[in-house]
């Protein structure tokens, strides 16, 4: 169990991030996605001559495979997103749902994949979440095979952010987005510092809660905080059609009122049902519903990632009802 509570903003302008602290020890025994194929130890690819809303991982390591929801792989016939949180089986092959995010390409230009520095921004990455919501609330089974009905959606957001932020990419790839901000994202990320608490981070504007992602686990976290944040950096940038509009901003909302939406939106998130869904790999899954939508992984009683978005992006925030909180 998790026992967390908000640090002090981190604040550039219109957009606020709240630091999410653990009180307590957080060890979870996982390697990352992203640094077992940095060190040659997994292996992202096509299954067979490729299938868009599936790929297939193999980890090569004796110990699990942490993949969260929202990491970008770019390469082999046509660059993908993931779209549920997974944790692999030690020196196993795991098929894993996946959303496509460049709409224009099938044909390799690599083997395999590789990650990228950037996770997807929330306005991708909750499509996935909506699809599990609809079905929870139709009483269906919530399967990984069914986030592939996320995709028109998704493809649909990039090419609403990249038109928004004056990008042209010929194959709609929204890795270009990110490149065309780089230098941008790189001089922004160190207004948001990780702590060494950290566990995770919230995110608001002005216009409210954009999201939270919190992975259980001290030594986890550190590693995963820049990518997590340049996704939020993305979703801040494409909330206002001039593309940087919330730098222009400070005074817009006060630390009070920022501090009051995070404060809520977690209450709801805790608060929120947890529906049970199968998983392609260890652990168990839920679903969360309620005034947020989102998803939960947990394995031997542990958080090994919740992310939380709004019900809808222009919600705001309800009272201010407390400040720490146990998952």
């Amino acid at each position: 169990m998790l026992e967390l509570a908000l640090g002090a903003e981190q604040r550039l302008d219109g957009l606020v991030v709240f630091p999410v602290l653990s009180r307590g020890p957080a060890r979870l025994p996982y390697e990352l996605l992203t640094d077992a194929l940095a060190r040659g130890k997994a292996r992202v690819g096509e299954v067979g001559t490729g299938r868009v809303p599936t790929l297939g991982v193999q980890n090569l390591l004796k110990t699990p495979v942490l993949v969260l929801d929202g990491e970008q792989l770019v390469g082999a016939r046509q660059n993908r997103t993931t779209n549920r949180s997974i944790i692999l089986r030690p020196g196993a092959l795991t098929e894993i749902p996946v959303s496509c995010m460049e709409q224009g390409r099938w044909r390799f230009v690599s083997e395999q994949f590789r990650a990228t520095r950037d996770h997807s921004p929330s306005k991708v990455r909750r499509k996935a979440r909506e699809v599990e919501q609809r079905l929870v609330m139709e009483q269906r089974m919530a399967t990984a095979a069914s986030l592939s009905g996320a995709q028109s959606d998704v493809w649909n957001e990039i090419a609403e952010l990249s038109g928004k932020l004056g990008v042209h990419s010929d194959t709609g790839a929204l890795d270009e987005a990110y490149e065309a901000r780089r230098p941008d994202f790189d001089t922004w990320a160190q207004s948001f510092p990780a702590l060494d608490s950290q566990v995770g981070l919230l995110a608001v504007t002005p216009r409210g809660v954009i999201g939270m992602d919190v992975v259980g686990c001290h030594r986890l976290y550190p590693r995963v905080h820049d990518r997590l944040l340049r996704g939020y950096l993305m979703d801040a940038l494409d909330r206002d059609a001039a593309g940087a509009a919330w730098r222009a901003r400070p005074c817009e909302f006060g630390s009070e009122e920022a501090l009051g939406a995070a404060r809520s939106f977690v209450d709801a998130a805790m608060s929120g049902s947890r529906t049970p869904a199968p998983s392609v790999g260890m652990g168990d899954y839920y679903v969360l519903t309620g005034e947020i939508l989102g998803g939960e992984l947990v394995h031997g009683g542990r958080v090994a990632h919740l992310s939380a978005f709004p019900q809808r992006e222009e919600k705001r925030p309800r009272r201010d009802s407390g400040w720490a909180w146990r998952f």
